[in-house]
């Protein structure tokens, strides 16, 4: 696309972002904090522990033992964070069975508000196996805890529980108003640089580099 083309859409855009009073919610990936655990709720084999899911290492991956997937009962990832996290807005997740034979195929979101080690307040809901982000749809909220409840799995061969490689971050919700957060595209040549603006009143309204 032509420069003299993407010039007015990303005026237009910078202009809206601007307004006085405009709140909006920006959402960003925050790595796993220090000191997080991961559980589950069912055997694994020793070399696909629990650990796995937060060891960054993409070769490793959780590894149920033979016979934990059932036909209507689900399992869990439990996760205790060290401090409260908030704005929670979401999760990053790793690829599930690479081969497709222990995948997850529902999951569900529940957070522990309290620290009391309860997972009663249902965040959201997601369809599998898809690795990546998985959004929440409700605002954001300070959690101690969250639990991934399979609720629906593939069940194949040895009946395994479904694996997954890594649980790769957490999505978190930045709301602001008046212009505090916003993000702009710096590079209009391949669309491809993102840069983060914060509130600068010396910076008038429309005024870019455009390369």
């Amino acid at each position: 696309m032509h420069s003299s083309l993407i010039r007015p859409l990303l005026m237009v855009v910078g202009s809206i972002a601007w307004l006085q009073g405009a709140e909006s919610t920006t959402f960003f990936v925050d790595p796993m904090p220090v000191g997080t655990t991961a559980t589950v709720s069912f055997a694994t084999e020793a070399s696909g522990s629990a650990d796995t899911l937060l060891d960054h290492d993409p070769k490793t991956a959780l590894v149920a033992k033979q016979g934990t997937a059932q036909e209507g009962k689900s399992v869990s990832i439990f996760l205790r964070f060290p401090k409260e996290v908030p704005g929670l807005s979401g999760v990053v997740l790793g690829q599930s069975d690479q081969f497709g034979n222990y995948v997850w195929q529902q999951m569900e979101f529940w957070a522990d508000t309290t620290g009391n080690g309860t997972y009663d307040t249902k965040l959201g809901s997601a369809k599998g196996p898809a690795a990546g982000q998985h959004r929440f749809p409700m605002a954001a909220m300070p959690v101690k805890g969250l639990e991934l409840r399979v609720t629906k799995q593939s069940i194949k061969g040895t009946r395994r529980a479904f694996s997954l490689n890594g649980i790769d971050g957490l999505v978190m919700a930045d709301s602001s108003g008046s212009g505090e957060m916003r993000y702009v595209i710096e590079d209009v040549e391949d669309l491809s640089s993102w840069r983060t603006w914060a509130d600068n009143s010396a910076q008038p309204e429309g005024e870019r580099s455009y390369g």
